[in-house]
Formats: C-alpha cells, sequence, structure tokens
C-alpha cells in the first residue's frame, strides 16, 4: 500500500492499535510488525504505547482513547478555552483510575484520578469526539489540584456562578466551598448556599505557601496571596 492510501485510511482513527493495522494494510500478522517500523522509521506512524499508534502528532486527538473513560481538564482545559495565556506542553486528563504517564514525542500526557468525575462535555475537535470539563468543573479540578488562583480566576469570570455552586455543593468538601465562595465575592457574585455551608475554621487561601495572612471572616479564609 501506498503511503498516501494508507494515511487516508489511518487518519479515520485516532489511535491504531495491530488488528487496526492488519485490516487497513492488509498484511499478515508475520510481517506486520516489519511493516509497521518501516512507517515508524517514515515518520508515517507514531508508537504511543505498547502495540498501540497514532498517525497524529497532536494528543488532544487522540488521549481520550488512551483511558476510557477520561476527560481533559486542568492546564489542557485552560488552554483550550483560552483562559490562559501559557502554552503548556503537557496534556491533562481527569480520569476513575490512576495511570502512568505516557511520554509521546517532547510532551507528557497525565492521567489523574479522582471521585469526582462529572461536569464534562462532548466536543468535536478535528472530525473526533472530545470530552472535555466543562468550566465549572475546571475550576474545581484546578482549586483541588492547585493551579494557580489568578488563572482560576480567570474561569470563575466567564463561567455560569449557579452551576459552578451546585458542582461545588455537590463535592460536599468544607474548604473547597470557601475557597470557591470567596473567589466568587471576589467576582461580585455571593452565594448564600455555600456561605451557609461553612464551619468556623480557618483555611489558607492557597494551600501550597505559608498559612498567614489577613482573616476575611465571612468565608473563613486566610488570604495568604494576592489575586
Amino acid at each position: 500500500m501506498e503511503a498516501l492510501s494508507f494515511l487516508k485510511e489511518a487518519e479515520k482513527y485516532p489511535l491504531l492499535n495491530y488488528r487496526d493495522l492488519e485490516r487497513i494494510l492488509g498484511k499478515k500478522k508475520n510481517y506486520l510488525k516489519v511493516y509497521v517500523n518501516r512507517l515508524k522509521n517514515k515518520n508515517l506512524i507514531k508508537a504511543i504505547s505498547k502495540g498501540i499508534f497514532t498517525v497524529y502528532k497532536d494528543p488532544l486527538i487522540f488521549a481520550n482513547y488512551l483511558e476510557i473513560p477520561s476527560y481533559f481538564s486542568l492546564w489542557t482545559a485552560l488552554r483550550y478555552y483560552n483562559f490562559t495565556t501559557q502554552l503548556p506542553k503537557d496534556y491533562f486528563l481527569i480520569c476513575t483510575r490512576y495511570k502512568k504517564p505516557i511520554k509521546f514525542e517532547h510532551s507528557k500526557i497525565y492521567f489523574l484520578e479522582t471521585k469526582y468525575f462529572f461536569g464534562f462535555k462532548k466536543v468535536k475537535y478535528k472530525g473526533f469526539d472530545v470530552f472535555i470539563s466543562e468550566p465549572e468543573k475546571l475550576v474545581i479540578d484546578s482549586l483541588l489540584n492547585f493551579l494557580p488562583l489568578s488563572e482560576i480566576l480567570n474561569v470563575i469570570t466567564s463561567c455560569k456562578k449557579k452551576k459552578l455552586v451546585d458542582y461545588t455543593l455537590r463535592i460536599k468538601n468544607k474548604s473547597l466551598i470557601k475557597r470557591v465562595g470567596f473567589l466568587l465575592e471576589r467576582t461580585g457574585f455571593f452565594s448564600k448556599q455555600l456561605n451557609k455551608e461553612i464551619d468556623h475554621v480557618y483555611i489558607p487561601l492557597n494551600p501550597k505557601t505559608k498559612k498567614k495572612g489577613l482573616k476575611n471572616k465571612k468565608w473563613k479564609i486566610l488570604i495568604n496571596e494576592k489575586i
């Protein structure tokens, strides 16, 4: 099979395994690995993991299919929605179980386990179905994974406030409720629903820095970072 004919058929698949390649190439199993090595040497196909290949360079096309179910979030979703000016080279997926990172080209694909697997949607990306966090769930994922507060505030400014409140209450995490409530109010939205769920324990706004700062009595937050 000529290279152009192979690519035309292979481009229909985000990922390829040996069964797919056997069907496309019409080669017997005995010769298939040799032929695949030739394709790799010509840079027509890329190995992702053992027995898994792709003809694409963009992990947004295929990474969802490496772990099912999963959805893109964190820096990947921030970039997808243009909530950040950063250009992250790595890709982040939220999954129901942990999976070791996969190195692909000059990037890494991370698979992060969560108990809160909801708040994502299906979108079309370059002709393929891709699952990505909704902006409201992106806020929660980002807070739980300690992304910069300035980036998170950008999302909160644009997201649906009522949905963010509903998603936050669904998780039933007091610290998360306080941080979301505080950040929401910074955008001019006060949530009585969130405020009535907090306790009297002060928590740092940023858990990764020193636990010192001005006290916000309404949300029981130690403001230890300027935003």
